[in-house]
């Protein structure tokens, strides 16, 4: 793992990253992002107050343990397996005061769609929703199902905090292409 870390931190500071918008408040905040786009978020979110919920599975394990060389804590819950439990975990790290972090498509899809009563449950516990967009000048567009997208070296890199209240999925996935666009635009 310790070479798979320094090659990737090697990688991201090749890249010339900006990072726009509010991300962090006194608010405990829900950060959404796709999973395609979330290879330079731990680079960039290093030892932040975020908790970035993944799965229970053996790739999960992978990314909890990847994440925790950049100080970053995970919640482990599956929307299929443990969800109450991991509902109960996020509802006791916002009221902590932390921040979460969701990939709403993850762990396989469909991409770039919320999953069903994901915006309900997070509008029931009224903390301030991040949706990020991150964008790359050059990049390699992987075989996967989400087309995961790693920057070329010494690539432009633009994230981009919108901060917005849908009151369902349709207007979420609005959000997030939206504050992907922004960060297109920013390159």
């Amino acid at each position: 793992m310790n070479s798979l870390v320094k090659t990737y931190e090697i990688l991201c500071r090749s890249y010339h990253i900006r990072v726009h918008g509010r991300f962090f408040t006194e608010k405990p905040t829900v950060f959404f992002f796709w999973h395609s786009k979330f290879f330079v978020l731990p680079y960039v979110f290093r030892n932040k107050p975020v908790r970035v919920l993944i799965s229970p599975s053996r790739d999960g394990e992978i990314i909890d343990r990847f994440i925790r060389y950049f100080g970053l804590k995970s919640i482990r819950s599956s929307y299929r397996r443990g969800r109450f439990a991991g509902l109960k975990r996020m509802i006791e790290v916002l009221n902590y005061g932390e921040n979460i972090a969701i990939t709403p498509d993850g762990p396989l899809g469909p991409p770039r769609r919320f999953k069903r009563g994901t915006i309900s449950t997070i509008n029931k516990l009224g903390v301030r929703c991040v949706f990020v967009g991150v964008a790359y000048s050059n990049f390699w567009k992987l075989d996967t199902w989400d087309n995961f997208e790693i920057p070329m070296p010494y690539s432009s890199v633009s994230i981009y905090a919108l901060e917005g209240k849908p009151t369902n999925e349709k207007e979420a996935e609005e959000l997030m292409n939206t504050s992907i666009r922004n960060a297109a635009r920013l390159l």
